[in-house]
C-alpha cells in the first residue's frame, strides 16, 4: 500500500505519529527550513514525507570509524571539547563559565577540534550546547541588569520626589509660621491702637469734666456774690442794713450756692469715676483679648509643628519601606538569578546526557544512518531541547 501522509510512513517504522513539536527537529534536520517555522500544515507535512522518503531510498552511509583519540593537553577550548565529549559530566557552572566568553576565533577553533576529533555530529551538538548557553547566560545577565536598573531608578526616583516633597513642607511649615505670626502682629498692633485711643478718649472726657465742674463752681460762687450784693442793697433800701432780715436771708444764699455746689462735685465724682470704671473695663478687655489672640497663635503654631512632625514621620516610614522592598527586591532578583543558573546547569546537563546517549548509540550500532537507531535520537533529542527550552521558561529568560 502507497504510504500518503506522515501518519502511515511512521507506522510503517513500527513508530507512533510524532508530535508536532517532536517532528519540528526533524523538519529542520531535513533541510525544510527551521525547526520554529514548522507548524505541521499540510504542505510542510507533505514536504517532510516526501524527504523522509527521498533519504529512505539513499543506501546507508558506512560506519562511522571509532573517535580519534584525543591530543593530551591543548588549548583551554580543547580541554572543555575533550571534557564535555569523552564522557564527563558538565561541570558546575561556574567552573565552565568561561565558554561563555570565548571569541569568534576560540569558537571556530574549539568546533574544528570537536569535527576533527569526535566527528562533524558531535560538532554540531556542541555548538548547539555553546551557542544557547551564550545566549541563555547574556539574557540573564541582561535580564538581572535590567531588573535591578529599573529597581534602581524607581528607588531614586521616589528618593528624589521625597526631598523634593520634604524640601515643600519645609516651606510650606515656614510660609504658615511667618503668616501666623503676621495676623499675630496685625490683630495685636490693632489692640494697642485700639487701646490708646480707649486712653485718650478717657483723658479727654475727663479733662471735659473738669473743666465743666471749675466752670460751673465759678458760676456759682459769681452768682452767690450777686445774689448777695443785690440783697444787701434791697435791704439798704430799706433801711434795715443792721436788720437780723439781712443776716437771714445773706445765710440762705450762702446755704443755695452750697447745695449747687456739693450737687455739681458729687455729679462730677460720680461722672469721673464711671468714666474711669468703663476705661479700666475696657482696658481690661483689650488686654484679655491680646492675650487670647497671642495663645491662639501659640496653638496655630503647635499645631502646625504637630502637623509637620507628623507628616516628617509619615515620610520617614514611607521611606523606610521603600528602601526595605528595595532590598528585598533585589535580593529576590539575585535568588531568581541563582535559580535560572540552576536551571542552565540543569539544562545543560541534559544535553549532555544526550551527547553521552549519542556516543553510547554510536558504539551500539557503529553508523548513524540506522533508521530505528536514528528516529531514537531524534526523539530523545527533541525531548532535551523541549526540557532545555522550559528551563529557560521557568527561568525567566
Amino acid at each position: 500500500m502507497a504510504i500518503s501522509n506522515l501518519s502511515q510512513y511512521f507506522s510503517s517504522k513500527g513508530q507512533s505519529l510524532p508530535s508536532v513539536s517532536s517532528r519540528a527537529p526533524i523538519f529542520e534536520q531535513m533541510g525544510l527550513g527551521s525547526a520554529g517555522s514548522y507548524r505541521g500544515t499540510a504542505e510542510q507535512n507533505t514536504r517532510l514525507l516526501q524527504a523522509l522518503q527521498s533519504r529512505d531510498s539513499q543506501p546507508a552511509p558506512a560506519p562511522a570509524q571509532a573517535p580519534a583519540a584525543a591530543p593530551a593537553g591543548g588549548s583551554i577550548a580543547q580541554q572543555f571539547v575533550d571534557s564535555l565529549l569523552s564522557g564527563n559530566k558538565v561541570k558546575p557552572y561556574e567552573e565552565v563559565a568561561g565558554v561563555f566568553t570565548w571569541g569568534a576565533n576560540e569558537e571556530k577553533a574549539a568546533l574544528d577540534y570537536a569535527e576533527s576529533v569526535y566527528g562533524k555530529y558531535f560538532a554540531d551538538l556542541l555548538k548547539d550546547y555553546v551557542d544557547k548557553a551564550n545566549v541563555s547566560k547574556t539574557r540573564l545577565d541582561e535580564d538581572a541588569q535590567f531588573e535591578l536598573t529599573n529597581l534602581q531608578n524607581n528607588l531614586n526616583d521616589y528618593l528624589g520626589q521625597d526631598q523634593t516633597s520634604r524640601q515643600r513642607l519645609e516651606q510650606d511649615y515656614t510660609t504658615a509660621m511667618q503668616d501666623e505670626a503676621r495676623k499675630l502682629g496685625i490683630d495685636l498692633e490693632a489692640i494697642d491702637t485700639a487701646k490708646s485711643r480707649e486712653t485718650e478718649d478717657t483723658d479727654r472726657t475727663l479733662a471735659e469734666y473738669q473743666e465743666d465742674y471749675e466752670r460751673t463752681g465759678g458760676r456759682i460762687s459769681e452768682d452767690k456774690i450777686k445774689y448777695i450784693q443785690e440783697n444787701d442793697q434791697t435791704i439798704k433800701n430799706r433801711g434795715l442794713t443792721f436788720s437780723g432780715q439781712r443776716v437771714k436771708e445773706t445765710g440762705t444764699i450762702e446755704d443755695q450756692a452750697k447745695r449747687q455746689l456739693d450737687d455739681l462735685k458729687t455729679g462730677y465724682t460720680r461722672s469721673t469715676e464711671g468714666t474711669q470704671r468703663s476705661y479700666s473695663r475696657n482696658l481690661a478687655d483689650l488686654n484679655r483679648q491680646a492675650k487670647i489672640r497671642t495663645e491662639e497663635a501659640q496653638l496655630n503654631e503647635e499645631r502646625l509643628g504637630l502637623s509637620k512632625t507628623r507628616t516628617t514621620e509619615d515620610m520617614d516610614t514611607n521611606k523606610n519601606i521603600v528602601q526595605r522592598d528595595f532590598g528585598i527586591n533585589t535580593n529576590r532578583q539575585g535568588v531568581l538569578k541563582s535559580r535560572s543558573v540552576y536551571d542552565i546547569e540543569q539544562a545543560l546537563k541534559e544535553q549532555q546526557d544526550a551527547l553521552d546517549l549519542e556516543k553510547q548509540t554510536q558504539k551500539e550500532t557503529g553508523y548513524y544512518g540506522v533508521e530505528s537507531q536514528r528516529a531514537r535520537k531524534v526523539e530523545d533529542y527533541d525531548r532535551r531541547s523541549a526540557n532545555y527550552y522550559t528551563a529557560q521558561r521557568i527561568g525567566g529568560l
